[in-house]
């Protein structure tokens, strides 16, 4: 559990690794430098640790109430660790952070993206392509849209309006659903009514119908040593 500030207790597993600096009392301690190693991205974050526990893993909590449709999406709450979000997917995958004699690393493999009409659309599958059954459309993203880049082909994925297809070829898709295929590239799968099939007709209605997904990142082997110094702050 995380401590209040005022129960806060003094930082394990970090002997060795601290430097009191000079000039003077005080209660904060100084990691010269302290090392980062992150999964799929890299980001320097100054990071508190009041007596939390080693591992700390990502938990997402969907909330709903009756029946989720386009009209009626669920909200995400995810965990979070001084200001870092964690998430998990519906196979338990998870984001952590581990703390091990005082080094930090944060392991990234969720991905969170919100697609709404200022998201860059690659392309409007219009009804009448072979590609989506009759009485659907498809908006396209391509896989450099998101931040994180997805895994091919992803099914382990939550969204907050629609299904996920388990289709493995974008053709004649025939559900209410969103569709990853193997070059990572995202499409929305609507029926066809719910607005016009023209980019004016698809950004409003994205901006009233704003689409959260969370989804597995695709592997990446990137290790980053961050030569900042961050502060700890101890209070003995």
């Amino acid at each position: 559990m995380i401590a209040l500030k005022g129960q806060i207790k003094q930082v394990q597993h970090l002997s060795g690794k601290l430097g009191k600096p000079t000039g003077g009392k005080s209660d904060h301690y100084i990691a010269k430098p302290l090392h980062f190693a992150v999964k799929t991205h890299t980001f320097s974050i100054p990071i508190e640790y009041y007596n939390l526990p080693d591992i700390i893993s990502g938990k997402i909590m969907e909330i709903i109430s009756g029946t989720k449709s386009l009209d009626n999406p669920s909200i995400f709450v995810c965990r979070k660790v001084n200001g870092i979000e964690l998430y998990s997917l519906p196979d338990n995958t998870c984001d952590t952070i581990a703390i091990t004699d005082g080094v930090v690393s944060v392991e990234k493999k969720c991905g969170y993206a919100v697609i709404d009409g200022d998201t860059p659309i690659t392309a409007i599958i219009k009804s009448g392509d072979s590609r989506v059954a009759s009485g659907f459309f498809a908006i396209g993203y391509t896989k450099t849209t998101f931040n994180d880049l997805i895994e091919p082909q992803a099914t382990n994925v939550y969204c907050n309006r629609l299904s996920v297809s388990k289709q493995k070829a974008l053709t004649a898709v025939t559900e209410t659903a969103i569709y990853i295929n193997s070059s990572q590239a995202l499409y929305i799968v609507l029926p066809t009514g719910t607005c016009d099939e023209d980019s004016e007709s698809v950004v409003e209605w994205l901006n009233n119908h704003k689409i959260e997904i969370i989804y597995p990142i695709a592997e990446l082997s990137t290790t980053s040593n961050l030569d900042n110094e961050e502060e700890i702050l101890c209070l003995m």
